[in-house]
């Protein structure tokens, strides 16, 4: 029988396995004070900037696995 633990690992590995294909990374030319949005709409980007940017701390400690 398949374990949940296991299955959501698979789906982890397989899914950054992909999506490292696709992906670029690209160098930030610019600074968050030259970006020019409503102050609510750049906190928010910052947010998502942030929890994306640690979400690999997450889902190490969450399913105990490094990759």
């Amino acid at each position: 029988m398949l374990s949940q633990e296991l299955l959501e690992s698979c789906c982890i590995f397989f899914n950054r396995k992909y999506l490292s294909q696709k992906a670029m990374k690209m160098k930030a030319v610019f600074e968050w004070e030259q970006l020019i949005l409503p102050e609510e709409q750049k906190e928010l980007l910052k947010q998502i900037c942030y929890r994306v940017s640690y979400a690999h701390v997450v889902y190490d400690s969450t399913f105990g696995t490094k990759y």
